[in-house]
């Protein structure tokens, strides 16, 4: 039986873990294929700037900015979730096991 408790209580914590690396593996990737594309952005990026300080563009140039900061608090809130549902599913058992020790009385 304690086996069975060590194993309910351990696996969450396993399972918060795991999804937690495939997370940052996948940013990881992610990262890696932002990274070639901002290289060539980068050269486009520099004649953009020259065209709007010589006028002939407006400026716009915060909008990627923009973008950025909203995909951060997206993961962001979905590892705080995942916490937050670990945090409740420990919970749960240890009702569950609560009530089975008054069964068993």
């Amino acid at each position: 039986m304690s086996f069975l408790i060590i194993i309910i209580f351990i696996l969450p914590f396993i399972l918060a873990i795991l999804v937690l690396k495939k997370n940052e593996r996948i940013a990881i990737k992610n990262r890696a294929i932002t990274d070639k594309e901002d290289a060539h952005i980068d050269e486009e990026m520099i004649i953009h700037q020259a065209l709007e300080i010589a006028g002939a563009l407006p400026s716009h140039h915060h909008k990627e900015e923009h973008i950025h900061d909203e995909n951060s608090k997206k993961i962001s809130t979905y590892n705080h979730n995942l916490l937050y549902i670990l945090g409740y599913f420990i919970i749960v058992i240890e009702i569950w096991y609560i009530y089975i020790l008054l069964m068993k009385i």
